[in-house]
This record gives C-alpha cells, structure tokens and sequence, in this order.
C-alpha cells in the first residue's frame, strides 16, 4: 500500500510540475524581458522557436547554428519536431519537466522509498528549478541521465541514453566521469558491455574510456573554445562555486557511510577541477545531487535527515524567493 501511495504522490507531483511550468510559462517567461529579468536567457530560446517553426529541417538547422555555436544536436531536433507537430514551446518544455519529475521520483522511490515530505523537498529545490526554466539544452542531458539510471538493467537502453544526454550537452561527461572514475574496477558497471578484440575481453571500462575519447575527438575545437570562454570569462565565479563545492564535500562527508570517503574525495576532486573549464554553476548542481544521492543510501540515519531537511528546506525557500518575489 505504501508503494501504490507513493505513486499517486508521484503523479500528482509530477502533474504539478507540467500545469505550474505550463503557467510560468505563459505569464513570466513569454512576458517582455528586461536586464535584470530572471529569465532573460529565454529570450534566444523563445526567438530560435518561431524562427524555425514551419521551416525545413536543412532550413531550420542552419537557422538554429547561426544563433548557437553549440554542436549538442538533440535540442534542435526536439524542439523543430514537437513545433512540426503542432506544440506549442511552453508546451514542449513542460513535458520535458514532468519527465524530469516522474522518472526521478520513481527512481527514488523504488531505492529508498521515502515520504512524500522528502519527494516534495527534492522536487521543489532551486537546482530542479534551474532545470525547468533556465538551463534549456542541458535539462534534456539530465533527462536521458535520470532515463539511464530508471532503465539500468537494459544495456540496450543504457548506451541508447548515455549517447542521447552526451548529445544533449556534452558537460553531462563530466558527471559520467565523476561517478564512473571512483567505481572503475567494478567491470559490470554503468554500461556493462563486454567486448572479444583479438579473443581478449575488453570490459566496459575501456570501452566508456575510448567512447569518451571519441567524442572529445570529435567535437575537440567546440570543447577548447567553451573552456577557454569559461575559464577567462567567469574565472571569480569559478572560485566561488569551488568554495560552494568543497562546502557540499564536507556536507556529503557527515551523511555518507564511511566505506565511501575514498570515493567521496575522487568524485568532488573532479568537480573541483571541473569548475575552472565548465559553466560553474552546472558543476555545483552536480555536487548537490552527490550529496543527494550519498543521503539516499543512509537517510534512516536521525542526524543525517535533520541535515538533509535544512539544507533542502533552504533550497526549496530558494525557489520560493525566486518565483513568488522576484517575480
């Protein structure tokens, strides 16, 4: 009974997280925009919608690459579909928020099983916010991840994902590289493939080290130039989101088991390092949820909720601030 409770409060939040994008949508961020507009980077988005909107794909592509330098695919072809079909953009976004919710909350639900209380707190995080109405190409790389991670035991499934969030905003490796460093020698982990090169098996290890490589191959000149942009353009701000992310190391320290420091150091080294070449704020977003997920696996300590629940009451305030008085 307390699974198929759960569920309910999945829906219903999930609903929630559609009809309330749905109404941001409408009356903030399609409304005019000024410099100090919490929304304002919308304005490209909303700009790029009605410019390809009816157009041909050739046509719309060359549409969509003059207005951004990105070489992340999967957000033209989202957007240029669902506009083809008869969506609206507020439309399409919100579906992409209650995806978020639902597929997240029943992956939490199915691990740790927790209170409603708990669901609405991580849900309701300024982070999560961050996602629905700000970061728009990357929202769909935290999609594909939370689709991963809900279709786990499909290997299918799991290349099939990996590949469409690495597509969706390649600084989503970062995060793959993160967790799967400080698990290397488990072979059977992330993608579990096994691979014959000359009757030797090469475990999936090396295979998401040389797929990896690949896209850095690739797309080599759009990484160089986002880091270079990044490092000289924010390099105070880098310095401030490293504080934020050693805080939610020392955080993540108190609530994790005690087996999991040596991982705990790996993991937040990276995003430490990460911060100077990777939009700042996406990494410290990042160490948030390694927080989370560390809580997740011992959160029937007392202590260890007491400092959960503060911590993401002060996120959820964050977004109460944001959407009722700054709005």
């Amino acid at each position: 009974m307390i699974i198929k409770r759960n569920y309910f409060y999945i829906i219903i939040l999930s609903l929630f997280s559609y009809f309330f994008s749905m109404y941001i949508s409408e009356n903030y961020i399609s409304a005019p925009f000024s410099d100090d507009n919490y929304f304002k980077d919308q304005q490209i988005y909303i700009v790029i919608w009605n410019l390809i909107k009816n157009k041909n794909t050739f046509e719309a592509y060359a549409i969509y690459r003059s207005n951004f330098a990105s070489q992340e695919i999967f957000h033209f072809f989202y957007i240029h579909f669902l506009g083809l079909v008869g969506f609206t953009k507020n439309q399409a976004m919100s579906i992409a928020n209650f995806s978020i919710v639902f597929f997240l909350l029943c992956i939490i639900n199915k691990h740790f099983k927790p209170s409603i209380l708990i669901l609405m707190l991580i849900i309701t995080n300024s982070y999560i916010f961050s996602y629905f109405f700000i970061l728009e190409r990357f929202k769909f790389a935290i999609l594909f991840l939370i689709l991963l991670i809900y279709f786990y035991e499909n290997r299918k499934l799991r290349f099939i994902f990996f590949t469409l969030s690495v597509l969706s905003h390649f600084s989503i490796l970062i995060l793959y590289t993160v967790i799967y460093v400080s698990k290397f020698r488990d072979k059977n982990f992330f993608l579990g493939f096994n691979f014959k090169y000359k009757k030797k098996i090469l475990n999936n290890n090396y295979f998401f080290l040389l797929l990896s490589l690949i896209f850095i191959f690739i797309f080599y000149d759009h990484l160089v130039i986002k880091s270079y942009q990044l490092f000289h353009d924010n390099t105070l701000l880098s310095l401030i989101n490293s504080f934020k992310i050693l805080t939610f190391l020392g955080l993540t320290f108190f609530v994790s088991q005690k087996d999991k420091i040596e991982e705990l150091i790996i993991q937040f080294m990276l995003l430490f390092f990460a911060a100077y070449i990777i939009e700042p704020s996406r990494i410290v977003a990042f160490a948030y949820f390694l927080f989370i997920y560390h809580f997740l696996q011992n959160y029937r300590n007392k202590k260890n909720f007491l400092l959960f629940f503060f911590i993401t009451l002060y996120f959820s305030f964050k977004t109460f601030y944001m959407f009722v008085i700054l709005l």
